[in-house]
């Protein structure tokens, strides 16, 4: 089992999947509520994308044995990022340009995201 973390602005959610797809998803009201879940979870591998809270925290309740990416401006990715300052970009948008060209490969995509702001990518 594979968990993806969102850290946004107001939430905190996570999404669990295996070879399948989505297992199930998850809603946490703070920090310490998550690294209590995070604790009891067997995972193979995680992805934290975090654009309100340094994920340091959450990487020491993971058990070492498990691969953990935090999605970043560094991370690879099947796009090429053209942002004029790339380091500058969040990581959810990132993350939404990401989730438009694997649903839609090889096609542009425009993304509204309604996050605690509202964010527009385009990817082609």
């Amino acid at each position: 089992m594979n968990l993806v973390i969102d850290w946004g602005n107001s939430r905190i959610k996570a999404a669990s999947f295996d070879r399948n797809g989505l297992l199930n998803q998850y809603s946490f009201s703070s920090k310490e509520e998550l690294i209590l879940f995070l604790k009891k979870q067997k995972t193979e591998a995680i992805l934290i994308s975090s654009v309100s809270g340094n994920p340091t925290e959450l990487i020491h309740a993971i058990e070492p044995s498990v691969k953990i990416i935090v999605l970043s401006s560094t991370t690879p990715l099947p796009l090429k990022n053209l942002y004029a300052t790339p380091d500058t970009l969040g990581v959810d948008r990132l993350a939404a340009a990401c989730g438009a060209w694997h649903l839609f490969p090889g096609q542009a995509s425009f993304i509204v995201d309604l996050g605690s702001c509202i964010n527009y990518e385009f990817v082609d």
